[in-house]
């Protein structure tokens, strides 16, 4: 486990469980930005497996069946990444089955759908749950904070297709849901770190295309849009402008 120096039990509680665990403070220190993507990053510099599986730590209904099932198909050769698929409910409290991911639907899936359709098929592209082979991880630039995730599927996908990216159903997936103040940081972070990735791949002034899809857990859908500029009234028009209007006062 790598720790972002977190002041909770979490580092306690993976080392009493048998886990390695290794601050990032001490992996390559010249490169601290903090956050996320600094921590999967650095976990790559950890890790001696040929194999690397990330899930998030705030998840609540952790089952160590995910990791087997997140390998799986990687060592059959299926895929070359798989991504964790679920339901996400909006906070136990609220009693909503669904509604959680809402920074996925709102930010990261429109540009998705428009600068890299070739992932726009993965129910949850930004999920903390991922495996693959850590040799191909290896040749990844990284995204530091909340960009991490989009970064890495949206370049692995540029590198070795997007077919080679897999969903693996983990069913449901409870975990804290953020304030929409939070959320706001979040997606701003994400935003950021589309901009740098199509700037990077000299994207930056391509026209996004029109088809929307979504993938639900009821079922995908498949939406067109036909987003046109028209000119200004001005410019067609024949007719004389009108004398603007004026107001007297009294």
């Amino acid at each position: 486990m790598v720790g972002c120096g977190s002041e909770d039990a979490t580092s306690e509680r993976a080392r009493a469980a048998g886990a390695t665990v290794v601050q990032t403070g001490a992996l390559e220190p010249a490169m601290s930005f903090g956050g996320k993507g600094e921590a999967l990053w650095k976990s790559l510099t950890a890790t001696r497996s040929t194999t690397a599986v990330w899930v998030d730590s705030d998840v609540t209904n952790f089952e160590a069946d995910w990791v087997v099932e997140l390998v799986r198909p990687l060592l059959v050769g299926k895929a070359l990444m798989t991504k964790g698929s679920y339901r996400r409910p909006l906070g136990t409290d609220l009693g909503q089955e669904s509604g959680g991911g809402r920074v996925t639907e709102l930010l990261a899936r429109p540009p998705i759908n428009a600068f890299w359709p070739e992932i726009s098929h993965l129910r949850q592209p930004l999920a903390g749950e991922c495996a693959s082979f850590t040799s191909l991880l290896r040749t990844l630039p990284f995204l530091t904070g909340y960009a991490v995730e989009l970064g890495v599927v949206a370049t692995f996908a540029q590198r070795f297709g997007g077919d080679s990216i897999h969903d693996v159903d983990l069913g449901v997936r409870r975990h804290r849901n953020r304030s929409l103040v939070g959320l706001g940081r979040m997606s701003f972070e994400i935003l950021r770190g589309a901009t740098m990735l199509l700037a990077q791949e000299g994207r930056g002034d391509l026209l996004p295309g029109n088809t929307f899809l979504q993938p639900l857990a009821e079922g995908s859908s498949t939406h067109h849009v036909d987003v046109r500029m028209l000119p200004s009234i001005n410019s067609i028009s024949t007719e004389p402008e009108e004398e603007p209007l004026t107001t007297v006062g009294g």
